[in-house]
């Protein structure tokens, strides 16, 4: 129907949760009078006073005028009940739990209230538009609007079109969304949309990694946004969900896609949901909230490296402790016939055995391993002793004074003299 979108002038929006009340805020910013209605009349008396005051906070930032927010709190007007008189809306829009029986019955009621002209969208996340246009006598009418939490931030809406869903309708509520400043995009009416089947690999693989005690919800997080670059991980986003929505989009979606293995929910999701550990809306979920506020653990940081005092010591001692004398000693790798000592790095810390024949360890600078060792080539240090060899290098002839600086000269007839570099 050519230029529905624009003449669209009040919309009611049915249930005023979370979801609800985004749906609110951000039609009444874009021009549109805005009905709330909901089962219970407190929900609705806290909805309006809570849209309002995200408009005064839009002041505040600067985000918006106070004459535009000053029109829009007057845009919102409550109404008696989902099913009150709805002669001059243009659209309704379900927001309700997440129900398919729920969902069909308040859509059956709302056909009898709204005249023909009058175009009905559910805001489901996973639930078949198909099957809740089931129920009505004119399914043509029905279509899916699909909003993401939370609304105002979230650009993205999906659009969905039942099986018999009018061929005019998917465009004119495309076009509707863009008026609104959100941005649409066309989904079929599959388990989970678009956005949702994607997602649900990142949920339930983090799920299986909490269930196996691989990590923590905040390490998950923590990982999901600082390599994956993900605005938040997938626990913060089921605690802002919700748990009461995301564990039955998670069923809804493995039901509908007939058991897939991939796609199977969590029992952890099921238990929480059952314990009142719904997110942040009851104020503790997989992060405790204090004052809204995310309440997240300090990272664990790495234990300090391995450090030994410099001199010889034995494997058997605790880092740090005082060394005794350096005596001989043998090691499962190395022949027991052979004299070995115990001795660290000043530079490095490392420790390692060492063919020694003498009881001193190797001068400062020397880092020494079984048979080989990394010296700095061509850079003085404290000593670069000739049975010295660094990986991958040439083996050079050990020294015949081990108890003394000795080095590998490249004289002729090579020799062995104090104050030679070993050769390159």
């Amino acid at each position: 129907m050519d230029g529905w979108a624009e003449r669209v002038g009040t919309v009611r929006v049915v249930g005023t949760g979370v979801m609800g009340r985004g749906i609110a805020q951000l039609a009444a910013a874009g021009g549109l009078t805005v009905e709330l209605a909901d089962v219970r009349p407190e929900a609705v008396a806290a909805a309006v006073e809570y849209v309002s005051g995200m408009f005064g906070k839009l002041v505040a930032k600067g985000r918006m005028t106070a004459e535009d927010a000053a029109a829009a709190k007057a845009r919102l007007r409550p109404v008696d009940g989902p099913l009150a008189p709805a002669d001059g809306c243009d659209l309704v829009i379900e927001a309700v739990r997440e129900d398919l029986a729920t969902k069909r019955e308040l859509f059956a009621g709302l056909e009898k209230v709204c005249p023909e002209h009058t175009v009905l969208a559910t805001n489901t996340s996973s639930l078949s538009v198909t099957a809740i246009g089931a129920g009505l006598a004119d399914p043509s009418r029905l279509a899916g609007l699909h909003f993401f939490n939370p609304v105002p931030l979230m650009r993205l809406v999906e659009v969905i079109a039942g099986a018999r869903t009018a061929a005019w309708l998917p465009g004119a509520l495309t076009g509707l969304v863009r008026r609104l400043g959100h941005e649409p995009v066309l989904a079929p009416d599959t388990p989970g949309f678009l956005v949702n089947h994607a997602g649900r690999g990142l949920v339930t693989e983090a799920l299986q990694i909490l269930g196996e005690a691989v990590a923590e919800p905040a390490d998950v997080d923590r990982i999901a946004r600082d390599v994956l670059g993900l605005r938040m991980g997938p626990f913060e986003l089921l605690d802002l969900t919700g748990l009461d929505v995301s564990h039955p989009v998670l069923e809804s979606i493995w039901t509908g896609f007939y058991d897939e293995p991939r796609l199977r929910p969590s029992r952890i999701t099921r238990a929480r949901m059952e314990a009142g550990l719904l997110g942040r809306k009851a104020g503790e979920g997989f992060y405790r909230y204090v004052d809204g506020a995310k309440q997240e653990p300090p990272e664990a940081r790495p234990p300090p490296p391995r450090r030994v005092r410099s001199g010889c010591t034995t494997p058997s001692r605790a880092c740090g402790t005082p060394s005794p004398p350096c005596s001989a000693g043998t090691s499962s790798r190395a022949s027991a016939r052979r004299p070995m000592r115990w001795c660290s790095s000043p530079r490095t810390g490392a420790a390692r055995w060492t063919w020694r024949a003498s009881t001193a360890c190797p001068p400062s600078g020397c880092w020494a391993s079984i048979r080989s060792a990394v010296s700095p080539r061509g850079s003085p240090s404290a000593c670069t002793p000739a049975w010295i060899r660094p990986p991958g290098g040439p083996r050079w002839p050990r020294s015949p004074r081990p108890d003394g600086p000795s080095r590998w000269c490249g004289t002729r007839p090579r020799r062995w003299r104090s104050g030679c570099w070993p050769r390159s």
